[in-house]
């Protein structure tokens, strides 16, 4: 092999990275440990109005003259890699230079890795007008079980995008949660709403697997309702 093929391989490996990022709909940002900048996707560029080279290798918190400065949000990162944990549906309300007051439903964990020493993180933020969290009292899952349920929850996501409420322009996700003590578990719900119509599947697919094997290896259970009206799926997740 020349010396050049595998730097060829490797710029043609981050492009189609670069284009797999690219094609998600959602805001997505991945940072370093210094929670700098190190790429981001089409959306989170269209979403806040800013040029890619204007954020590569800034600060998160230094964008948009500290548009990102939320002492809450400075607070949830700084927890992810010290406990090799994530946060999952965080909102943030706030009130930015160019676009506005808006409010987000952000996901950051740390870059799966085979090594398992990772130390990027990524973030995604949705739309409240498209997510929508119903109920939940604080509440606090063990790193162990951050990666499976954030599993779930994409698999949830991944169907809703292709098949379910977020393939139409008017469709929403409503999520909702409960701790019940006496039981030991957390219930999250999860209801589609204004997407196609919804039908019980003839067979079970990969993703109707992972959700119910999951949560099963959990200790706990997944319970998946097809209503002509939207997919209501239910987690239950032992404390």
């Amino acid at each position: 092999m020349m010396l050049e093929d595998p730097y060829r391989l490797l710029k043609t490996s981050h492009v189609q990275a670069q284009g797999i990022v690219d094609t998600l709909t959602v805001p997505l940002l991945v940072l370093d440990e210094r929670f700098r900048i190190v790429t981001a996707n089409n959306a989170f560029l269209r979403a806040f109005k800013v040029e890619r080279d204007d954020i590569i290798e800034k600060t998160l918190f230094s964008l948009g003259s500290g548009q990102w400065d939320i002492p809450d949000l400075k607070v949830v990162f700084e927890m992810i890699i010290p406990k090799s944990a994530g946060v999952l549906g965080y909102q943030v309300t706030h009130d930015f230079p160019l676009i506005g007051k808006r409010s987000f439903v952000l996901d950051a964990r740390r870059l799966v890795h085979p090594d398992d020493n990772s130390v990027n993180i990524t973030i995604s933020a949705a739309g409240l007008d498209r997510f929508r969290i119903t109920t939940g009292p604080a509440a606090e899952l063990r790193a162990s079980r951050v990666l499976p349920v954030g599993m779930m929850i994409h698999e949830l996501t991944t169907n809703a995008i292709k098949y379910g409420a977020l393939s139409v322009p008017d469709g929403a996700v409503l999520i909702g949660w409960n701790k019940e003590e006496r039981d030991g578990k957390h219930v999250v719900e999860w209801r589609e709403k204004n997407g196609p119509p919804c039908h019980n599947p003839e067979r079970k697919g990969y993703g109707t697997e992972l959700i119910h094997g999951t949560a099963a290896h959990l200790g706990g259970k997944a319970g998946l309702t097809f209503n002509p009206h939207g997919l209501v799926a239910t987690l239950e997740i032992p404390l």
